[in-house]
C-alpha cells in the first residue's frame, strides 16, 4: 500500500504494547517474526514461508493456552469459528430455559449441573485428559465452583424476576466488568477506555429497566444480573492463573 516503511515501526510499537499488557504468547510472537521477514522474501519464495509458518503454529493448535489465539486468528481451521457459533448457540438457549422452565431455580440450577458433569466427565475420560490437580491449586477450584454456583443461581433468578432480555444483557456486562477489575486483582495496567465503556454500560441498564421504583422486579433483576456478572468476572480472573495449566473441559468439570 506504500506504507511498507512503516512496517518495522508498527511492529516494534506493537510488540511493546503487547509486552506491556502481559498479552505476548508464542501465537503472537511467530506472526510478528513472520512479518518482520516480509520485506526479505521474494515473491516466489512466499509459498514456502508461509508453509513453515503454518508448521510452526501448527505445534500450538492443542496447547491449553496458547490455542485460544487460533480463535481469532482462524488460521489452522474454519472449524473454530463454527464452535464458536455453536457455544453461542447453546449458551444463548440458557435465557429461555431459566425465564420458562416452571421449576424452583435451585432444582433447575442443580439438574443442569448434574447433567453438564455428567457429559463433560465422559468427554474427559473419551479424550483422556488426566483428572489431576496439584493440591495447591485445590483452594482455587473450589472456590471458582463456589463462585459458578452463585452465578448461575443469581442469573436464573434474575431471569424469573423480569424477561430474557433483561436478565441475558445485564449479565453479559461480565466483560466490561472483567477489563475494570483486573487492574485491581492481577495488577495489569488500566486503560482508560475500560472507564469509558464501563459508563456507557451503566447507561444501558438504565435503558433497560421501565422505572427505577423501589421493589420493582425489573430493577431487583437488573440487581442480580449485574451481580451474577461480578461474581462470573471473579471467578474468571481468579482461574486465568491456572488456564495454561489445566484443560478447559477439565476445570469445568471440577
Amino acid at each position: 500500500a506504500g506504507m511498507d516503511y512503516h512496517l518495522e515501526v508498527q511492529l516494534k510499537s506493537t510488540y511493546k504494547f503487547l509486552l506491556k499488557m502481559n498479552d505476548l504468547h508464542a501465537v503472537q510472537k511467530e506472526m510478528i517474526k513472520f512479518l518482520r521477514r516480509l520485506g526479505d522474501i521474494f515473491p516466489h519464495e512466499l509459498p514456502n514461508e508461509f508453509q513453515k509458518l503454518y508448521d510452526e503454529l501448527k505445534k500450538y493448535e492443542n496447547h491449553p493456552y496458547e490455542k485460544r489465539a487460533f480463535l481469532y486468528l482462524d488460521i489452522i481451521h474454519i472449524n473454530h469459528l463454527l464452535e464458536i457459533n455453536l457455544a453461542m448457540i447453546f449458551i444463548s438457549t440458557s435465557g429461555a430455559l431459566g425465564r420458562y422452565v416452571q421449576l424452583p431455580v435451585p432444582v433447575t440450577i442443580a439438574s443442569r449441573a448434574g447433567l453438564a458433569f455428567l457429559f463433560l466427565l465422559l468427554y474427559c475420560k473419551w479424550k483422556k485428559i488426566s483428572f489431576r490437580i496439584a493440591k495447591k491449586d485445590h483452594p482455587i477450584i473450589f472456590l471458582s465452583g463456589i463462585f459458578m454456583g452463585i452465578h448461575w443461581l443469581t442469573y436464573f433468578y434474575a431471569l424469573q424476576l423480569s424477561n430474557v432480555a433483561i436478565g441475558m444483557l445485564s449479565m453479559f456486562t461480565y466483560p466490561i466488568i472483567t477489563a475494570l477489575l483486573e487492574p485491581l486483582i492481577l495488577k495489569t495496567p488500566f486503560q482508560r477506555i475500560h472507564f469509558v465503556l464501563g459508563l456507557l454500560v451503566l447507561s444501558g441498564i438504565y435503558l433497560l429497566a421501565p422505572d427505577f421504583e423501589t421493589g420493582n422486579s425489573h430493577i431487583v433483576a437488573v440487581g442480580l444480573g449485574v451481580f451474577s456478572a461480578l461474581v462470573y468476572s471473579i471467578r474468571n480472573i481468579i482461574l486465568k492463573s491456572r488456564a495454561a495449566h489445566y484443560n478447559g473441559s477439565l476445570m469445568m468439570t471440577y
